[in-house]
């Protein structure tokens, strides 16, 4: 869950590798709850089992672009899987100041979905004053991996709402 990432501030690595969850066997879910319920009581900590909420996918993957430019150094890696559908556009990866696209290969899966490797290399410092819009996104343009998984199933019920 990198919405609420483990790693200590100023924690680096050289690249992050990943294949984050596209939603389509389980609901894409982050750390958290909706609702406040307050401190967990010190007897509750053993059994206490943290809640999850809805997530969407394109929100995913601004958090993972949130952890590659803080944790990555200049020259660091960020590789990761993107779902796509035959609709892809180049436009649909989702793209950082501090970060450049230097590899996007497809791998077609099925006649309905796609898969595309997706290699970035930091190019600058994260500078939160200068990089206040982490991750810049066309709003007008709706990513080929929006609501990803009801394009995938055909179930209206798995329609994302963004929550950021």
């Amino acid at each position: 869950d990198n919405n609420r990432c483990v790693w200590r501030p100023g924690f680096v690595v050289d690249a992050i590798v990943c294949d984050p969850p596209y939603g389509i066997r389980a609901g894409v879910r982050r750390a958290g709850s909706s609702r406040n319920p307050g401190p967990i009581e010190d007897h509750q900590r053993e059994e206490h089992i943290p809640g999850t909420q809805r997530f969407t996918l394109p929100d995913a993957m601004d958090d993972l672009l949130r952890l590659a430019v803080t944790s990555l150094p200049i020259g660091g890696r960020l590789v990761y899987w993107l779902p796509t559908t035959p609709e892809y556009l180049p436009e649909d990866v989702p793209q950082h100041p501090c970060l450049r696209l230097v590899a996007n290969s497809e791998q077609i899966l099925t006649s309905k979905w796609r898969r595309r490797l997706i290699t970035m290399v930091k190019t600058q410092h994260w500078d939160p004053a200068l990089h206040t819009a982490v991750v810049t996104r066309d709003p007008t343009h709706e990513p080929s991996y929006a609501n990803f998984s009801m394009k995938i199933m055909k179930d209206p019920n798995r329609l994302e709402k963004s929550t950021s």
